[in-house]
């Protein structure tokens, strides 16, 4: 029975974030908890070891932190101590699987590999079928303040009336890597990009496998449209900046303004840069410090088509008006006007009139974030995250 659980912190701060949520919940369910961190390495590892007890323990990490590091992790016989110890290793994907592809393919023994999105969970499970144990684990939100004396403020009088909280890249910063090879190439780049900038419901990869497989000719294996993926993961980003600044730039060329809380956005081109307000890049609990200051907060998907961004249950969780793009999964979570509001990347110029909307019936959107709250509280917290988690350590054999 696993009744021990080493969570990571110090590595990504926004990762290290959600373990510490999820840590009081586990140690409500029984388990004994050892905080890795980062920053103090060799103190960590040192009680690691004494912490942990042979077939009894399990490690959750996101992104696969810590299951690569054999400068850290690795012992004598050439091994990670995770399967020294026979330690199950829970992985949350926060990202698209063809980042990790090496990595997926060499797991400790025993792993439970979790998917953020459906889309993500049905790629791992067809490419690589040896990983037994797969699921679906969407991310959560966090409240800022849990203090019963914290007095928020009311929403009608909250001093921003539109945040984004992430940082911005300028699509050309990836042009480097489109015109690499040679005209070719970056001739068949740029149709995997128009074509996901002009139809932006389509899945990344169902997108870049469609344009390989016209290449590949004969030679249409897994393998090669696997290793055409991971060699154009630049697209994911370009795409994923394209639209997060198309985004932002519709709104503030339209008078409204947006408090941006990120690194990047002075290379945002807009006719209206005075309305684009910039915060620095910040920590997770003070992201959220920024939301519940604000009456509308904006989501740009990260190309999840079946899977959620934090940002919309944090906003939920906080008390501002969600605004995003849709997902197959959110839109059977959540009602359009009811719970948050939608908007569609391919018709951006509606955009100003749905913040007007939001903006002008407080008392429409104040019942919208009781509802919404109601929801997400009670089912999309790392409370519940914790609990799911607890279920198959529960029946792990």
């Amino acid at each position: 029975m696993i009744d021990k659980l080493v969570l990571f912190k110090g590595n990504i701060e926004t990762l290290g974030y959600f373990s510490e949520q999820m840590k009081p919940v586990f140690e409500t369910l029984g388990y004994k908890i050892f905080m890795f961190d980062f920053l103090e390495p060799e103190n960590s590892i040192r009680y690691l070891k004494k912490f942990i007890a042979k077939g009894r323990t399990a490690l959750l990490t996101f992104n696969f932190i810590g299951l690569d590091d054999y400068e850290l992790f690795g012992e004598k016989n050439g091994q990670l101590l995770w399967d020294n110890y026979e330690v199950l290793c829970v992985n949350i994907m926060v990202d698209h699987p063809f980042y990790y592809h090496p990595i997926l393919a060499d797991m400790p023994n025993n792993n439970i590999q979790l998917c953020i999105d459906r889309q993500h969970l049905a790629y791992v499970n067809r490419f690589f079928p040896q990983i037994t144990h797969t699921g679906f684990l969407p991310l959560a939100g966090t409240r800022y303040h849990e203090d019963e004396y914290f007095k928020e403020q009311p929403y009608e009088e909250r001093e921003m009336d539109i945040v984004f909280t992430g940082n911005y890249a300028a699509p050309e910063t990836f042009e480097k890597h489109i015109t690499r090879v040679n005209e070719e190439y970056t001739e068949f780049y740029y149709k995997i990009i128009n074509e996901l900038i002009t139809c932006p419901s389509t899945s990344m990869d169902a997108c870049m496998e469609k344009h390989l497989l016209r290449e590949l000719e004969d030679e249409k294996t897994d393998q090669n449209i696997m290793d055409g993926m991971a060699a154009m993961i630049f697209i994911d980003l370009y795409v994923r900046m394209y639209f997060r600044g198309q985004v932002v730039k519709t709104l503030v060329d339209n008078g409204f303004k947006v408090n941006v809380v990120g690194a990047g956005w002075e290379k945002l081109t807009c006719s209206h840069p005075e309305n684009l307000i910039m915060h620095k890049e910040c920590k997770s609990a003070e992201c959220l410090e920024y939301i519940q200051k604000s009456k509308i907060s904006l989501n740009v998907m990260p190309w999840f088509k079946d899977g959620a961004h934090d940002r919309i249950f944090n906003t939920m969780m906080n008390q501002a008006v969600t605004l995003t793009d849709s997902s197959k999964y959110i839109e059977e979570q959540y009602q359009d006007k009811k719970e948050l509001f939608y908007y569609k990347l391919e018709e951006l110029e509606k955009l100003p009139q749905i913040v007007q909307e939001i903006l002008n019936d407080h008392e429409m959107t104040k019942e919208l974030i009781g509802k919404a709250y109601e929801k997400t509280n009670k089912e999309h917290t790392w409370k519940q995250r914790a609990e799911a988690i607890h279920g198959m350590l529960s029946s792990w054999k």
